[in-house]
């Protein structure tokens, strides 16, 4: 069963197709920007909340977790781009197994967090504890972040609000695995 738990932008009856996976802390109203993009280009946008985001509870913390809750999107359409955003880049490259291998899909890799120093992955990790249970207003994000749009910081006020705060169970779980 596909997740009830989405955005959608433009019309489902467009020829292309754009799946939007979030990072970590967001949510799939944090794509907003890129998706009037895209449908000014002529996709339908799907933009899925990952386990534990968007109000959704969390109770598996695998990347492979991520993606399985996903696959339901591949049996009900194909696309023509695949864009993930930090923690989304692990999931997108778990799902290529998923794609057809008849039809070639555009990735698309925004700050991947595939590659990290142990140095990086123990500040990220103090970022994710933080930013989870230290949530910022939308002025301390547009102070903090002054090329943001105001747009962009209420996105990333609420993606924070909505994490499930087992959630942050993932995060010790990967960067125990990654050091």
């Amino acid at each position: 069963m596909m997740s009830s738990s989405a955005s959608q932008w433009g019309s489902p009856t467009a020829r292309r197709r754009a799946l939007l996976i979030h990072g970590m802390t967001m949510c799939s109203n944090s794509w907003e920007g890129i998706a009037q993009l895209l449908v000014a280009e002529g996709f339908f946008v799907i933009a899925p909340n990952l386990l534990g985001h968007g109000g959704r509870r969390c109770t598996k913390y695998q990347v492979s977790d991520f993606a399985e809750d996903l696959q339901p999107y591949f049996a009900m359409d194909t696309f023509d781009v695949i864009i993930g955003h930090s923690f989304g880049c692990s999931v997108t490259l778990s799902l290529l197994p998923f794609l057809p291998k008849t039809k070639e899909t555009t990735i698309i890799l925004i700050d991947s967090d595939v590659e990290f120093s142990e140095a990086q992955i123990n500040i990220f990790k103090d970022y994710f504890v933080d930013w989870t249970t230290n949530i910022r207003t939308v002025e301390e994000h547009m102070a903090e972040n002054p090329t943001w749009s105001r747009r962009d910081c209420v996105l990333r006020t609420m993606g924070v609000e909505l994490v499930d705060s087992n959630t942050i169970e993932i995060f010790r779980v990967i960067f125990q695995v990654l050091t």
